[in-house]
């Protein structure tokens, strides 16, 4: 009888604790506004770095920046307050930094997210835009911007930009998806992601170099007029020019269909 009861009293205790971050939720709300106050002659940064969570960019009619969200704790003994955000703006280098708690043996029910939204002004050129996170996707829908960095591990990529010279979007598991205004002709657009479609949808007349690969899965670039380069195009990998070529794009993914569509 003894015994039945202590395997009760572990059951309900292992139960409550596999249950406790369904049980248990805390949320904080955060907000940085942020001025721009960039030297003469200097463009404007932003670095957002997270774990775990969804980061969003859109653009607005505002001369700010502003940075919000949500930090969300779930489990026994967890709080908002143990995700530390760390801000910083010098001459208009802004970093912003969701640092999470290191996981305990009691702390392994527990977990934490942060929802971050960033708003940054239509009509100003950035010189960077950086972020980086593990897992959540982001969205990035942007005006201006000389480099655009992009980088999660588990998540989607999503970018809408209407001038954007250098774009560097990576994820691990995820589509990613990109549609661009205009292609500057000295500019870079490398997409890639291991386990997910990769798609790109550009102007009807970006001119542009591509080559795109997939090892499980085939190219599609029946939306654009692709003029070959190379004697070998496979349905998996193809190389080539679209109007005279400008801008180097190249798009790839291991399990995932790469796509080429005008929009």
């Amino acid at each position: 009888m003894a015994a039945v009861l202590i395997g009760v009293v572990i059951l309900g205790l292992v139960l409550f604790f596999v249950l406790s971050p369904a049980l248990i939720v805390n949320s904080r709300d955060f907000s940085y506004p942020e001025e721009l106050r960039t030297p003469a002659g200097s463009s404007p940064s932003l670095s957002i770095t997270s774990v775990n969570g969804k980061v969003s960019i859109s653009s607005w009619a505002q001369s700010t920046v502003a940075i919000s969200g949500t930090v969300t704790a779930r489990g026994l003994g967890s709080s908002p307050e143990q995700v530390v955000l760390s801000e910083s703006n010098i001459n208009g280098v802004i970093n912003f930094q969701a640092v999470f708690p290191s996981g305990s043996l009691f702390q392994l029910s527990d977990s934490y997210e942060a929802q971050i939204i960033v708003f940054i002004p239509l009509n100003t050129q950035f010189g960077l835009l950086k972020v980086e996170t593990v897992n959540g996707g982001i969205d990035a829908r942007i005006a201006n911007a000389t480099n655009v960095q992009l980088n999660t591990v588990v998540g989607g990529i999503a970018i809408n930009c209407i001038s954007c010279s250098n774009i560097a979007a990576s994820t691990n598991n995820g589509p990613v998806s990109a549609t661009f205004s205009s292609l500057e002709s000295s500019g870079q657009y490398t997409l890639t992601s291991i386990n997910g479609n990769v798609a790109m949808t550009v102007p009807l007349t970006a001119g542009f170099t591509v080559h795109a690969d997939t090892t499980n899965g085939t190219v599609d670039v029946s939306g654009v007029s692709l003029q070959p380069t190379g004697t070998v195009q496979l349905a998996n990998d193809k190389t080539g020019k679209v109007d005279g070529g400008g801008a180097s794009v190249r798009l790839h993914t291991v399990n995932g269909q790469v796509t080429i569509s005008l929009g």
